[in-house]
């Protein structure tokens, strides 16, 4: 991992940010996608749209083979705008991946199985698991931040970083002492809020990642079925 990719958040230069959010309701986390059956879709990959930036982590980390261009589906860049303008003044989304291939999706199991089994501890998922189709395989997954004046933050972990620390509710359910651990939280919020309010669904274990139509999201609205099967390509 680049070390560090995303800035930590200054609490002095975000004073006078206006950020006043309440708490997430993450309806009990109902992640597990066992037993979701995979829809069906020929909705099309398309870049981002101009109103979120994009920092193509893998790309830059020179990892395996990523896709030549942040790709989603066209449904998911559509609500990434409404979580765009769902944020306040300075702030923005930044992309720091989106759709990949099966191929690259194997590739990222075996970098980060030099350290752990990301598979086993719930980080990265299988290619190969005919019940599952992967989150980022189905171009409805996005890993992403919030940036104050363009430049990206880091909210409480870098991205990434597979700890307890990475899991969406953790100041959530923790304690919270001291200003740098109180502007993450509501950083957390903000950026939690503004996700769920364009339909987007956390993924418990990393605050950066969220999705749309793939099976965790199906699972997350209680819905039998997701909207995106696996994509091999544009």
């Amino acid at each position: 991992m680049v070390s560090p990719f995303l800035v930590p958040p200054d609490p002095r230069a975000l004073s006078s940010a206006a950020i006043s959010v309440p708490p997430i309701n993450f309806r009990g986390w109902p992640s597990d996608p066992g037993g979701i059956e995979i829809g069906f879709s020929t909705e099309e990959l398309t870049e981002p749209p101009a109103t979120v930036a994009t920092m193509p982590y893998y790309r830059m980390l020179a990892v395996g083979h990523p896709p030549a261009l942040t790709l989603l589906r066209t449904g998911v860049c559509g609500r990434l705008s409404v979580a765009s303008a769902a944020l306040p003044g300075a702030f923005g989304l930044v992309i720091l991946d989106g759709w990949r291939t099966r191929k690259f999706q194997r590739e990222l199991v075996n970098y980060y199985s030099t350290d752990h089994d990301p598979v086993g501890a719930g980080f990265v998922s299988s290619a190969d698991d005919p019940d599952f189709a992967p989150p980022h395989v189905t171009g409805g997954a996005v890993d992403l931040t919030i940036s104050y004046n363009g430049i990206p933050l880091a909210l409480g972990t870098d991205f990434d970083e597979f700890t307890p620390a990475a899991a969406t509710d953790w100041y959530e359910t923790h304690a919270v002492k001291g200003a740098d651990a109180v502007l993450i939280r509501d950083l957390r919020r903000m950026f939690g809020n503004a996700m769920l309010k364009a339909g987007f669904a956390p993924y418990q274990q990393e605050w950066w990642h969220w999705s749309y139509g793939d099976q965790i999201w199906a699972r997350f609205y209680g819905l039998q079925h997701s909207i995106y099967p696996a994509i091999d390509g544009p």
